[in-house]
């Protein structure tokens, strides 16, 4: 399933945003993983202040920020989550602020991404593989 959406958080909230599954969100999809793909310029999922998990999914199609921006004191987790096929001018897969923590568990991954100032870009982040 390919969804064409734009996901933000606002500050301090907790969300988990969980794919695998067909529009009824009842059926398993044989990929196990549902991609969102940005459909206008900007980041696919940004965060700021805020728990997010992102599980089974694929983040493709960004531009100008990239795939996944995380800023302002973040923790957010990429669960079996890959981000790919990304561009930015300054952290095409991952812009990732200042206070922030990322962690990436059941074999995430950060792929084909561009930028001219880095893929993945982090400022004074923490970042942890499990």
């Amino acid at each position: 399933m390919h969804l064409r959406r734009k996901f933000r958080c606002g500050w301090w909230e907790a969300a988990d945003i969980v794919g695998g599954y067909d529009a009824t969100c009842t059926n398993p999809l044989p990929s196990g993983v549902t991609e969102i793909q940005a459909s206008a310029a900007g980041s696919v999922v940004d965060a700021s202040g805020q728990q997010l998990t992102l599980r089974n999914l694929e983040i493709t199609g960004g531009l100008f920020r990239g795939g996944r921006r995380v800023l302002g004191s973040s923790q957010v987790t990429l669960d079996n989550t890959d981000v790919h096929d990304n561009a930015g001018a300054s952290g095409g897969g991952l812009y990732i602020g200042s206070g922030s923590a990322i962690t990436f568990t059941n074999d995430a991954d950060i792929y084909a991404n561009s930028a001219s100032a880095g893929a993945v870009r982090s400022f004074t982040a923490a970042c942890s593989v499990t």
